[in-house]
């Protein structure tokens, strides 16, 4: 899972829209759009303000998008 997947599913978690969101967190609606798609890069003052909309921990965004069955790069020699 990818920063922009966490984002969706917390968003989704929370009963928002994307508008909702990006209104929350001071952003471009179409801007949300791009990063859950992964097509932008969040910065992390970008990723702090996304969280505190959400009501969530910053570290949350990223938990989500490391490590486990949710990271796999297809590597075998770890």
């Amino acid at each position: 899972m990818n920063i922009g997947d966490a984002i969706r599913d917390a968003r989704e978690a929370a009963g928002m829209t994307q508008a909702e969101l990006a209104e929350r967190a001071g952003v471009a609606r179409c801007y949300i759009t791009m990063l859950e798609r992964g097509t932008k890069v969040c910065p992390i003052p970008t990723g702090m303000d996304i969280a505190r909309a959400l009501g969530i921990p910053f570290a949350a965004l990223y938990e989500e998008s490391e490590g486990g069955a949710n990271n796999d790069t297809g590597r075998t020699d770890r």
